[in-house]
């Protein structure tokens, strides 16, 4: 397998998996809390993959 697809399949299932939780929570929450939403949304985007060796 390519490295490249070896990188990028775990990191559409890792997204894949965050969208589900976030539609799940959307759906089944009695109430949607902005401000846990944003602060979680900053901390994922604050987070970096370790680079993989060449």
């Amino acid at each position: 397998m390519p490295a490249a697809l070896n990188d990028f399949l775990p990191s559409v299932a890792i997204f894949d998996d965050l969208g589900a939780i976030v539609v799940i929570a959307v759906f089944c929450a009695g109430e949607l809390s902005w401000a846990a939403l944003a602060a979680a949304a900053v901390a994922v985007s604050q987070t970096r993959a370790p680079a993989s060796p060449v």
